[in-house]
């Protein structure tokens, strides 16, 4: 175990998140998702779930969303896209879910995840080329039937993005591991 001597000031930073998904929106982009790191947004916000509602147009666009996913219970689940056109997800940094290339609403299953209980990095990537267009997220798991995910499982980081600041006075006896 670690210990803090009595008396110290001891800092600790966080960060406050809200209910939500980020949203990154892009045009002039095709079929297949692309490599966001190479692109600049046209257009940012925070959407209570995965939709295409924020887009200005309807052919050559992508979406990048990013957050938390809450796990509500440990054990085995499933994550699911269905897409038109392509999309992939990633779930704490591995992309578990490739449904990329131009195509019609179909759904790709990731691999069985035994995931703990709590927060997970969650990211969707989807591009649409031309035609007709349309992004789901399911899920499966312990007690949950296959199922779009729920808006409060959901959160992000606030627009402010900013780390907060905690300072506090230790106690006698404070141990942690």
């Amino acid at each position: 175990p670690n210990a803090i001597a009595a008396g110290t000031t001891a800092q600790f930073q966080y960060q406050r998140l809200q209910q939500g998904i980020a949203w990154d929106f892009y045009t002039g982009t095709g079929n297949n998702v692309p490599d966001f790191s190479q692109l600049t947004p046209v257009s940012s916000g925070i959407a209570a779930n995965f939709t295409l509602a924020p887009r200005t147009q309807d052919s050559n666009f992508a979406f990048r969303f990013q957050g938390k996913l809450e796990i509500p219970t440990a054990g085995d689940w499933v994550l699911f896209t269905t897409s038109d056109d392509g999309s992939l997800l990633w779930l704490d940094g591995i992309q578990v879910v490739n449904n990329d290339g131009g195509h019609g609403m179909q759904e790709v299953a990731s691999t069985t995840l035994t995931l703990a209980a709590g927060l997970h990095d969650i990211k969707v990537g989807f591009s649409q080329g031309g035609g007709g267009f349309g992004l789901e997220v399911r899920w499966q798991g312990p007690g949950v039937a296959k199922q779009l995910i729920p808006d409060a499982f959901l959160f992000c980081l606030p627009p402010d993005n900013t780390n907060r600041r905690i300072d506090m006075q230790v106690l006698p006896g404070l141990l942690w591991e």
